[in-house]
């Protein structure tokens, strides 16, 4: 069989070559480099399902070449099988051989992306809202990092250590927006333009695009900008049972939902809302009554976050802090407080909230509550160099309720609609103005009544 020619066909099934008119095997229909899959009997004896798998074939390769390699070897194992069978059961053989192949590479080019995820990508300029919206990964590049495209758009974010290329052996380090796809096998300039052209990137040399919200240089409308950025795998949704193992977290009252699956946090929550996943609702306080030197303690102060305690932390304009700290010292030897500082509260840290080993702070009043305490409270202060007792005044904020109901039924509308309109249309105007007035009176009366009329005609 190793020598067999096929007349109907034209086929010479030895060498997978085309048999031309005279006779001769050449390389016109099936001469591609020798281990491809182009260079099967497959092709040129089946030509459509050649095609398929041709077609097939290069989806593979370009989007997971790392195990392009090794199923184009196992297609060739199996495509090329020592069996000697009939001249038909051959070619249905062999075509099952390719479908297992197939198969079996489907199943290796998702294993090389298990682990990695859709990105949600938000925040860019407007020229460039076409980025925002989810991104799928697609496979690797030769640098072993994934590259991603945008759902249902031509959108690409990927890593490239060089985007010049050339000669140019800089390293460079960009995770890029690009509106075409990078080449799987180039180590770098992924797109070829050997320009690093591209719609935006961010130095970073993580093997992920950097997460939450990063400040990229993106190009909106013919200038590169610096643009706050915000990529993450978890989705914000509203129910509760939401956790973030598959991406999906409970984040309501407008939170942001970030990070990366079963890491997932919410973040950016409406004004007053606070908590894991902002569903704890806050009123905002003002603060009033500082001594002079501590005047910028004044102002209003924002719900946060939760502490380790359960006790919200707040924040003013000027970006003081108000806090509950049980033990300043961190050593349970200072009183429950609530503490105005210039630093920020850890929410991990259940006492010695700023982390300093000790109670250093600009006011302080002893108290348990769960809010600061409102209304005019004495506080301790640090004014002018020396501990004084200042009256200082919280007040809380309360959302103006909605308006009440009308106390009865609004009138109903007129049974009947009001009189219809003429069946005629109204005396048009006269063609020319009337006689001017006289100039001057008319005589007067008469001091006497006129004579009677005669009693009989005349």
């Amino acid at each position: 069989t190793d020598e067999r020619t096929d007349e109907r066909t034209d086929e010479c099934t030895n060498d997978r070559t085309h048999k031309g008119s005279n006779g001769d095997c050449s390389q016109l229909q099936c001469g591609a480099p020798a281990g491809t899959i182009q260079n099967t009997n497959v092709v040129c004896m089946y030509p459509v399902i050649g095609n398929a798998l041709l077609f097939v074939h290069s989806v593979i390769v370009e989007l997971f070449f790392p195990l392009a390699l090794l199923c184009e070897w196992l297609m060739t194992q199996l495509m090329n099988g020592s069996a000697r069978t009939s001249r038909a059961g051959m070619g249905v053989g062999r075509f099952q051989r390719c479908f297992v192949a197939l198969c079996i590479c489907a199943i290796l080019a998702a294993a090389e992306l298990e682990g990695y995820h859709s990105i949600t990508v938000s925040g860019m300029c407007s020229q460039r809202n076409g980025l925002n919206g989810v991104f799928e990964p697609m496979g690797l590049t030769a640098s072993g990092k994934p590259w991603y495209k945008k759902a249902n758009g031509a959108a690409t974010l990927y890593w490239d250590i060089n985007c010049y290329g050339g000669y140019d052996y800089s390293e460079y380090n960009y995770w890029i927006f690009d509106g075409q796809e990078p080449s799987v096998i180039a180590t770098s300039n992924l797109d070829g333009d050997t320009s690093c052209g591209n719609l935006g990137y961010i130095v970073s040399t993580s093997v992920l695009p950097p997460s939450g919200t990063n400040t990229w240089y993106i190009d909106c409308g013919g200038s590169f900008t610096n643009v706050e950025v915000t990529i993450t795998e978890c989705v914000a949704t509203s129910s509760p049972s939401d956790d973030g193992s598959d991406g999906h977290f409970y984040c309501v009252n407008g939170g942001t939902a970030v990070g990366t699956i079963g890491s997932c946090t919410c973040t950016n929550c409406d004004t007053g809302f606070i908590g894991v996943s902002c569903e704890k609702s806050f009123s905002q306080i003002i603060v009033s009554g500082m001594c002079s030197d501590k005047v910028d303690y004044d102002g209003t102060y924002s719900p946060v976050a939760l502490t380790a305690s359960g006790k919200p932390w707040y924040k003013n304009e000027n970006g003081n802090a108000l806090y509950f700290d049980p033990s300043c010292r961190g050593d349970g030897t200072s009183e429950n407080r609530w503490i105005f500082d210039n630093n920020e509260p850890s929410v991990t840290a259940v006492s010695d909230l700023d982390l300093d080993e000790e109670c250093s702070y600009a006011g302080r009043i002893t108290s348990t509550n769960n809010l600061p305490p409102t209304g005019t409270n004495t506080w301790r202060v640090y004014c002018d160099g020396s501990w004084t007792d200042n009256s200082v005044t919280i007040t809380e904020i309360t959302p103006a309720p909605t308006p009440a109901p009308t106390p009865s039924q609004t009138p109903l509308p007129t049974p009947l609609p009001k009189p219809a309109p003429t069946s005629e249309p109204t005396t048009a105007p006269t063609q020319a103005p009337t006689s001017a007035p006289t100039s001057a009176p008319k005589s007067a009366p008469t001091p006497a009544p006129t004579p009677a009329p005669t009693p009989a005609p005349t």
